[in-house]
């Protein structure tokens, strides 16, 4: 495999596919690096709204294979790797990856975020046997189930009106007063007969035997109860997946990517797009922008290095 390239595009999210299909629709030698799996959090989505060009929504699984074919035809390259490092050379940066060294003259990071872990007992040892961060995964093998959803933001509503399809009582719960996710999800969550809502609440333990079959909650008066449960999904916020590039690059006090306007780091040739970037709003049809903006703003770099 050539290892020179003008652009490496680090993530395979939306934000990172959009780039990388646009800087080779722009003519330039372009990769993604992809990490483990193509196309990250996004994949276990059931249903992407607001996303233009499907107004009934659509699956994350759906929609990120057809955003790589459109790449991979524009002659964007992929490399299903890992970065472990990036390292400054004369006008070059060196990415190192699971497969090898890159060397570009452009990076544009689209690493996206992670979920936040609960870091309580029974987390990580009911981990794939009722305790998921993937209801499009998990959802259909626990019809008529009890299910526990942590977290009552956008990540944590959606996936708990998906998982309600099929279970038989979704309980969201929030440490907050209220419910922080869209308005749109949060009224069908109100009026869903399958969902109830626990506020000012959190879970302190997951219990069971070979698998889930318990939670310990305890409110913010102190009171603790045990209910019965099948499965807890986990959404209590997000982290950026940016630990690779800190001491490199700046970042702000959550660990985003310090950008511009046009998305430039404080770094030459450094651009960062979609969720892991400072300020990003969150939403699939912003990442893709974001993946656009940062594609053109590395070719307005290239041609003006010539």
């Amino acid at each position: 495999m050539d290892k020179h390239f003008d652009v490496v595009v680090v993530g395979s999210g939306i934000s990172g596919l959009t780039a990388g299909l646009t800087t080779a629709r722009l003519g330039l030698k372009t990769i993604i690096v992809t990490g483990p799996v193509l196309g990250g959090n996004l994949l276990s989505i059931d249903l992407i709204e607001g996303f233009p060009g499907y107004p009934d929504g659509i699956a994350g699984y759906d929609l990120l294979p057809s955003i790589q074919e459109q790449a991979s035809k524009e002659g964007s390259n992929f490399v299903m790797a890992e970065v472990s490092n990036v390292r400054d050379q004369e006008n070059s940066w060196i990415v190192e990856t699971g497969e090898g060294e890159l060397i570009t003259t452009t990076l544009i990071i689209a690493t996206g975020c992670n979920f936040k872990s609960l870091d309580i007992p029974g987390e990580k040892l009911f981990w794939g046997k009722g305790v998921s961060h993937c209801a499009s995964c998990d959802g259909p093998i626990l019809r008529d189930k009890t299910i526990f959803v942590v977290g009552a933001g956008d990540s944590g509503l959606q996936e708990g009106l998906a998982l309600a399809k099929n279970s038989a009582v979704v309980n969201i719960i929030t440490k907050a007063q209220e419910m922080t996710g869209q308005r749109v999800f949060q009224e069908r969550a109100k009026i869903h007969p399958k969902i109830n809502v626990w506020f000012n609440s959190e879970i302190e333990k997951i219990i069971g035997q070979d698998a889930v079959q318990a939670v310990s909650i305890i409110n913010n008066l102190g009171e603790k109860v045990t209910e019965p449960a099948d499965a807890v999904f986990v959404y209590p916020g997000l982290k950026p997946n940016s630990s690779v590039f800190a001491g490199l690059i700046t970042l702000d006090k959550r660990g985003h990517i310090v950008v511009d306007e046009k998305l430039r780091s404080n770094l030459r040739g450094i651009f960062a797009a979609g969720t892991v970037r400072s300020n990003a709003v969150g939403r699939a049809a912003a990442s893709a922008g974001d993946g656009s903006l940062a594609a053109i703003s590395a070719h307005c770099y290239l041609n003006a290095e010539k």
